[in-house]
């Protein structure tokens, strides 16, 4: 134990320099100190203070945030003079940090290439309390660390949602970590619907009305966080959009044109239209890559259909739905689709046989997926996310 009796702590520094530590004391209130050499502690700040939340300190002056005034002040960090504000009426300030060189000096092994380590590095202390010359490799929530001890691996299933602004990873019986992870994507603004690319580790999404965009998933600490424009319609309103790893291929349908249209995933060209007419209105898409079949529903004629890539040698696996489909998803261990409408879920196999009820929902479902032994959907009505077992 460094120091006991401190009142009720609400925020900590240190001054490396000084070798001082300071924290918010809201009980007092006011600003202390503790001297790490002497053992002695201090006062700094004790008048016109209410609420003080938040500390931190950088080179001659302390800096914290009061909690009920909205304002970050500064103050000489001995003697508390040159009172200063910086900010004021903020709302609901819960931290402070200052990062620059000066608030740690030295280094370790961490600063040069990152000690070779693909994404974490931690610094490990010196057993005779000098400076740190080794380290050890770590990994992100979700990875694992290679054999090699330096390289991070992603994982290998998992399942990804969105939500208007983030997409998630999900990892299901997760027992040591979280089971929810946000990817590190930045600038989504209006995600509709979301791919993953296995071959090159690439998020794809919807991004509003009229554009795709697609950006690493695994992205390290050297790459920059930005997308890339993959599709850009102009006019129109995208649905839906899905991924074909082997033939590199990207499959969208748009609403207003009531088509379904296919991309090259390589140069961004567009190949041209696959489902088009005849009182069709293609949506929601699911691909099975390695027999080149395409899935789709039709909320035209109120029915699910799958094709070769091209659209052509078309089967109608369900057209009797008593209303419009609202997911759809294939299972390609089982060989079977699922789809939705209303509050039903419903399965066959590839030729519409074997067909059966699965499930009825309470709300609306949406978004349906597979992963391992579960289905997965959305209840538009509830809105929460629920899953049933398929088999054991």
């Amino acid at each position: 134990m460094i120091v006991s009796h401190i009142g009720r702590a609400n925020g900590l520094t240190i001054d490396h320099v000084g070798r001082k530590l300071y924290w918010a004391d809201i009980s007092t209130p006011a600003i202390n100190c503790y001297d790490l050499l002497t053992q002695r502690g201090d006062v700094i700040i004790s008048r016109h203070i209410v609420y003080p939340f938040s500390v931190t300190q950088y080179r001659d002056f302390i800096y914290w945030a009061d909690w009920n005034t909205g304002d970050i002040e500064r103050a000489d960090k001995i003697t508390g003079a040159n009172r200063t504000k910086i900010h004021t009426n903020l709302a609901s300030v819960t931290d402070l940090k200052v990062f620059h060189a000066s608030r740690q000096s030295g280094s370790n092994p961490c600063a040069i290439a990152n000690g070779n380590c693909s994404h974490l590095c931690i610094a490990l202390p010196d057993s005779n309390d000098g400076a740190s010359v080794i380290h050890k490799c770590a990994c992100p929530t979700h990875y694992n660390l290679a054999r090699d001890n330096r390289t991070c691996m992603a994982p290998r299933h998992f399942m990804i949602y969105s939500q208007r602004t983030a997409i998630v990873r999900y990892l299901p019986d997760q027992t040591d970590d979280c089971a929810d992870v946000t990817l590190r994507v930045q600038g989504l603004k209006n995600v509709r619907a979301i791919e993953f690319d296995p071959v090159t580790q690439h998020v794809y999404w919807i991004d509003g009305r009229v554009t795709i965009r697609r950006a690493l998933e695994n992205q390290t600490q050297q790459q920059q966080h930005s997308s890339t424009v993959v599709v850009s319609i102009g006019n129109g309103h995208l649905f839906d959009l899905a991924l074909d790893p082997l033939g590199r291929l990207l499959f969208w349908t748009c609403s207003t044109n009531d088509a379904l249209n296919v991309t090259r995933l390589d140069n961004g060209s567009a190949l041209g239209i696959v489902v088009k007419g005849d009182g069709e209105k293609p949506r929601h898409i699911a691909i099975y890559s390695q027999q080149r079949l395409l899935f789709w529903t039709d909320i035209g004629k109120k029915r699910v259909v799958r094709s070769k890539m091209d659209g052509k040698e078309r089967h109608v696996i369900a057209s009797d739905l008593l209303e419009q489909p609202t997911g759809l998803t294939v299972d390609t261990m089982t060989y079977v689709v699922y789809w939705a409408y209303s509050k039903h879920i419903e399965c066959s196999n590839f030729e519409g046989s074997d067909r059966k009820l699965l499930t009825s929902t309470q709300g609306s479902a949406l978004h349906l997926a597979v992963l391992f032994n579960y289905l997965y959907w959305y209840d538009r009505d509830a809105q929460v996310s629920n899953n049933i077992l398929l088999f054991h």
